[in-house]
């Protein structure tokens, strides 16, 4: 991924209930900057694979309103900056060609977003108001 400038994160938190965990995943089933969910047992029960473009979009995906960390149903949650992987080079991003969306596929306006306008976020890749390379 660093051909391609991109950062990969885990995300692992822990979700209150399964109902709490099912409604997580299906709002973000669209998000292109989800790669991968995962569950698990344990005290962390669910984990996302995520990418970004820059460090600074990284910190807005885990602290505003679009961060999974937002949702209701997180008791808690830590996020691990990826270093190097093994094995598999390739990851299966979702790239959006037409970026012809208002609202990010989980419901926020990137527009409105206080990061967004500092420029310390790129925006979400499936709107139009994307700024990053993909």
């Amino acid at each position: 991924m660093e051909e391609l400038g991109i950062i990969t994160a885990i995300i692992a938190m822990e979700v209150e209930s399964s109902e709490a965990l099912r409604r997580i995943i299906e709002k973000f089933r669209d998000c292109p900057r989800i790669i991968k969910f995962f569950v698990t047992t344990g005290s962390y029960n669910l984990f996302a694979l995520i990418y970004a473009e820059d460090y600074h979009s990284l910190e807005s995906i885990s602290l505003e309103k679009c961060s999974l960390r937002a949702q209701p149903g997180i008791r808690r949650y830590d996020i691990f900056p990826v270093q190097e992987m093994f094995y598999d080079s390739y990851l299966d991003i979702k790239v959006v060609a037409e970026k012809e969306r208002e609202e990010a596929p989980c419901g926020v306006l990137c527009k409105g977003c206080y990061r967004y306008e500092v420029k310390r976020c790129l925006g979400c890749p499936a709107t139009k108001f994307y700024r990053g390379r993909l």
